[in-house]
């Protein structure tokens, strides 16, 4: 519509045949993971980037998204703390909370993005699930 390709490189059976013919061991070689791209990009990237041991954040928007759904999240905590099985089951007040702590687009400093993500992220989903388990 626009111009502009979608392209997905999942699809691309000649990359999917090349990655899949790539020997194990290029991958963790003596005990370091990364072994193949490690080698490859060894002049390409700056020893800081290069050794990085820090696994990558995957949706980093995330809590722009909780933002915005603010309204929807505490209209859903309202109905899973009228759910007997939800509210027996997870920690709707601590979810509560944490919803709660968002502040002026950022958590406050004394929660930590685990929370955010593993509770109030995760518990949604689950009450989700247990409301419509419920019916």
């Amino acid at each position: 519509m626009y111009g502009v390709q979608k392209r997905d490189p999942a699809v691309d059976v000649r990359l999917m045949e090349f990655c899949f013919a790539i020997p194990e061991d290029q991958f963790r070689r003596d005990g370091e993971g990364r072994w193949l791209i490690r080698r490859a990009m060894a002049d390409r990237l700056p020893p800081e980037i290069l050794n990085n041991r820090r696994r990558g954040l995957q949706a980093a928007n995330w809590l722009d998204s909780l933002i915005r759904a603010r309204g929807q999240i505490e209209s859903e905590l309202g109905r899973l703390e009228k759910s007997p099985i939800a509210s027996y089951i997870l920690d709707v007040r601590r979810i509560r909370n944490l919803t709660k702590r968002i502040q002026n687009g950022r958590p406050d400093e004394q929660q930590t993005m685990l929370d955010y993500r593993n509770v109030l992220e995760r518990g949604l989903t689950m009450g989700r699930f247990l409301l419509w388990a419920e019916g």
